[in-house]
């Protein structure tokens, strides 16, 4: 699956261009937590965890269309959407229609039950790490991206007066390995 379609979620195609929200890939998701539920029990809670960039699909969709999950965990995204405009998607919002990038959607995106879940020795490139110059304005390592995305974050809905709905965990001496990281001590704690 090509990156605009997965971690970003086909807000806007490989071009750039706006896409329908109905073609998004995060409605296809809702889309399908919704049939489980029908055919399961309509009231069934759920969390969404991703790893990696299924850290990214997921954080992005926070910042655009998650509306039903408890608890949305980011775990050891490559890279993210910090809450500020001067940014290009799909490292910020900047470049987007202004209803997917005005206060308003910057406010909700603070206000998600969005935890970070970061491992503290997932600090520093590896083969499959974003290098590019907008992944690198985020920070040196995976740690550092998510660190920094959730300061900027907090300080922002603290200066709005906005609700912070975003919490950080961190895994003490876990790197890019999401075995390890789901197998934590601490791993419940992403989920409250």
């Amino acid at each position: 699956v090509p990156s605009w379609r997965y971690q970003r979620g086909g807000v806007l195609d490989q071009s750039g261009s706006p896409r329908l929200r109905s073609e998004w890939t995060y409605y296809m998701l809702e889309r399908l937590v919704t049939k489980i539920k029908l055919s399961e029990n309509p009231n069934m809670k759920h969390w969404l965890i991703g790893h990696s960039a299924g850290g990214q699909f997921l954080n992005r969709m926070c910042a655009f269309y998650q509306r039903s999950a408890e608890r949305v965990i980011v775990a050891n995204p490559g890279s993210l959407i910090f809450p500020r405009k001067d940014w290009a998607f799909a490292y910020g919002f900047g470049n987007l229609l202004d209803s997917l990038s005005n206060e308003s959607a910057l406010k909700e995106y603070l206000a998600q039950p969005m935890t970070l879940l970061l491992g503290d020795a997932d600090n520093k490139p590896d083969e499959n790490f974003d290098s590019s110059k907008p992944a690198m304005l985020q920070g040196g390592g995976r740690f550092q991206r998510g660190s920094n995305c959730f300061e900027y974050g907090r300080a922002l809905a603290a200066r709005r007066g906005w609700k912070f709905g975003w919490k950080k965990v961190v895994v003490p001496g876990v790197g890019h390995d999401h075995e390890k990281m789901f197998a934590a001590t601490n791993i419940g704690d992403a989920f409250n």
